[in-house]
C-alpha cells in the first residue's frame, strides 16, 4: 500500500491539532486556580425558554435581570421590546410591563430590601424609572445632560449592601465623553460622583454595567468595560481599590482572558466575584479580592444545556442557593444550584 503525500499531509495536520488542544488543556489546567474548600461551582438544574409564552411578545434581546427579595419572581429587562418580562420562580410566564415613558429602552434594574420598588434604568429618557413590583409607576429621577444628577448613556446600576446609596454607571458625559459613577440616596437625591476614565492607565470606551459589595466595612464598586475587556474596583467613595482590576487579552487568546464583559455579580459574603463573558459563552467565577480564576460554567458555542451563544445577565434568588444565567441569543434563562462559602463571625465568648 502506497502512503501518498496527501496521506501524510492530513495525518500531520491532525497531529498538530491534537498537540495544539493538549497544550492548551495545560494551559487552562495551569492557570486555573483550586476552588475553595466550601465552594462548587454551580449545577445546571432547568431552562427558561422565553419566546412567545402566553401571548408575551418574542424575545430580541435581554439585558438584564434582577429577582424579587420576596417573590423569587425573575424581572427581565428587554430593552430592544421596551418592556419588563416577570417569571414566576419556576420559569413559567407571569406578566410583562411597559414603563412610564415610550420607547424606554429598560437597560439594567435592582430592587431595594424588601421588593417595593424596582428601579430601571430608562436608556432612552435618561432617567431612572421607580415603579412597583406589579409594575405601577411611583416615581423618577433624573433627565438628559452632564450635570449632577443628570444622565448621558446609562448601563448599569447596583444598590450598596444596607440599601442606602444607589451607584449608576453611565459613558459620554460632557466634551471628553468621560464615563462616570454618580451616587444617589434611595429617594433620588445626588451624593456624589466620580469619572472611571481618570482611574487606571486605559481608558473606558464602553461601559457595560457594576456590581457591588462590602469588605473591611467599605463599599466595594466593580465596573465593567466591554471593548477593552476590563473590570476595574473602586471604593464606594471613588478612590483606589487594590487589586485595581484584572484585564481580558480578546476573544479566544488566553483561558484567564475574557471577551465582552456583559454583566457580575459579588456572592453574599464578597468573596466571589462572577463575571459574564459574553462572547467566550461562559460565566467565570474569581475569587475576591485575590482576583484568581477558581472556575468557570460553559465555554462552548451552542444551544445544550450548559451551552451558551452570548451571555447576558446573571442574577441570584434571595436565599442565594439558585444563579441565573440569561442567554440573548438564545432568549433563554438558565438556572444552576449553588452554595456559597459562609463566612462565620468570631465566637464572642457569648453561650
Amino acid at each position: 500500500m502506497i502512503t501518498t503525500a496527501k496521506t501524510i499531509g492530513s495525518k500531520l495536520i491532525f497531529a498538530v491539532i491534537a498537540l495544539a488542544f493538549f497544550m492548551f488543556s495545560l494551559l487552562i489546567n495551569s492557570s486555573v486556580k483550586a476552588l475553595p474548600a466550601d465552594f462548587d461551582l454551580p449545577v445546571y438544574q432547568d431552562s427558561f425558554a422565553l419566546g412567545f409564552q402566553q401571548g408575551g411578545p418574542f424575545i430580541t434581546g435581554t439585558t438584564a435581570m434582577a429577582v424579587h427579595p420576596i417573590t423569587d419572581k425573575i424581572y427581565i429587562a428587554e430593552e430592544f421590546n421596551n418592556f419588563i418580562r416577570v417569571l414566576n420562580a419556576d420559569g413559567s410566564y407571569d406578566t410583562s410591563f411597559s414603563l412610564p415613558t415610550v420607547n424606554s429602552k429598560p437597560t439594567d434594574l435592582v430592587f431595594n430590601e424588601d421588593g417595593s420598588k424596582l428601579f430601571v434604568l430608562n436608556r432612552q429618557h435618561s432617567k431612572v424609572d421607580v415603579v412597583s413590583a406589579e409594575g405601577a409607576p411611583l416615581s423618577s429621577f433624573g433627565s438628559l445632560g452632564s450635570g449632577d444628577g443628570q444622565f448621558t448613556k446609562l448601563f448599569g446600576l447596583a444598590f450598596n449592601d444596607d440599601f442606602s446609596e444607589l451607584f449608576i454607571y453611565e459613558s459620554g458625559v460632557g466634551p471628553d465623553f468621560q464615563n462616570r459613577v454618580q451616587v444617589f440616596s434611595q429617594n433620588g437625591t445626588f451624593l456624589r460622583k466620580w469619572n472611571t476614565n481618570s482611574y487606571a492607565t486605559d481608558t473606558a470606551e464602553s461601559p457595560f454595567g457594576l456590581a457591588m459589595t462590602r469588605l473591611d466595612g467599605e463599599d466595594i464598586v466593580a465596573v465593567l468595560d466591554a471593548d477593552i475587556y476590563s473590570v476595574r474596583f473602586f471604593k464606594g467613595d471613588g478612590s483606589a481599590f487594590t487589586p485595581d482590576g484584572i484585564s481580558g487579552y480578546g476573544k479566544g487568546e488566553s483561558p484567564e482572558g475574557f471577551s465582552g464583559v456583559s454583566d457580575a455579580l459579588f456572592s453574599p459574603n464578597g468573596e466571589i466575584f462572577i463575571l459574564a463573558d459574553g462572547l467566550r459563552y461562559r460565566t467565570l467565577f474569581y475569587s475576591f479580592p485575590e482576583l484568581e480564576l477558581i472556575g468557570q460554567i460553559g465555554g462552548t458555542y451552542g444551544s445544550d444545556d450548559d451551552q451558551f451563544r452570548y451571555v447576558r445577565g446573571l442574577a441570584l434568588n434571595a436565599d442565594y442557593s439558585k444563579l441565573f444565567i440569561s442567554d440573548s441569543n438564545l432568549t433563554r434563562v438558565n438556572q444552576y444550584s449553588i452554595s456559597f462559602p459562609v463566612s462565620t463571625p468570631p465566637d464572642d465568648g457569648g453561650s
